[in-house]
């Protein structure tokens, strides 16, 4: 039980710490939709407005949280 405990402490720190720098970094418009980034796919696509590094972290940001999920089911 304990290492549950420290799993989910880490990875809600770390959706703590990504949702931070998508703030910081006005990333939140790199995938436009949830959880889909176009109509057509669930991976980020090129958008000539947004920048590929804010693209990254908004979809980095947006996989921790099925990893914040899984640890909490599990």
């Amino acid at each position: 039980m304990r290492s549950w405990a420290l799993a989910a402490v880490v990875v809600n720190a770390g959706i703590t710490v990504t949702g931070a720098a998508v703030r910081l970094t006005g990333s939140g418009l790199g995938c436009p939709t949830w959880p889909r980034c176009t109509p057509d796919s669930f991976v980020p696509a090129a958008h000539p407005e947004i920048s590929p590094i804010n693209t990254a972290i908004e979809f980095g940001n947006r996989m921790l949280t099925f990893l914040v999920l899984a640890v909490a089911v599990a």
